[in-house]
């Protein structure tokens, strides 16, 4: 019996007993990969829409989705020969999983972290002289759904160029009564 046979037989009971079901709402991002082979089931895979390096990583060799959000920073300062401070600190990145919370694609991957701050993330580059104060990296996130939440917006880039933004509407949560 396979894991999914409960549930196929639960809506089968369902329509059987008069009950009309509209949606068969499966899955998750871990899941689209198997639940994508059924026509009849619709999916809810938020994270593939943006994707992240977590799950990238974890399901690599199931789900081959390319990031979609890069996060911008720019190197601040250099404290030391062999470090860098960007302007990514908790803020802006999510935090509840360990570092690396960010790739850099200039830096080709984990890049040892010395501290990160609420504004300020500082990574033992091994030189900090191939950097000049101003210079803009790109990350993709380890865990891209919280990060996208401490946004107010996501800027659209298609071909290279800036084509409007998003609003990030997980900011304007409120409780109701």
């Amino acid at each position: 019996m396979s894991a999914f046979e409960g549930v196929e037989a639960l809506v089968a009971e369902l329509q059987r007993s008069g009950l009309r079901v509209k949606e068969f709402l499966c899955g998750g991002s871990p899941t689209f990969g198997i639940h994508a082979r059924h026509g009849e089931r619709t999916l809810s895979p938020g994270t593939t829409v943006l994707w992240d390096f977590g799950y990238s990583d974890k399901y690599s060799g199931d789900l081959c989705f390319l990031p979609a959000v890069v996060l911008l920073t720019r190197v601040i300062s250099k404290p030391s020969d062999t470090q860098i401070t960007v302007d990514l600190g908790y803020k802006s990145v999510a935090a509840e999983n360990p570092h690396p919370r960010v790739r850099f694609e200039e830096l080709g991957g984990d890049v040892p972290v010395v501290m990160q701050s609420e504004e300020h993330l500082v990574l033992d580059v091994g030189q900090s002289k191939r950097f000049h104060i101003g210079q803009v990296l790109h990350g993709v996130p380890r865990h891209v759904c919280p990060t996208v939440a401490l946004h107010g917006e996501a800027i659209v880039v298609r071909d290279g160029r800036v084509g409007g933004g998003w609003p990030i509407t997980a900011r304007n949560r409120r409780i109701t009564f």
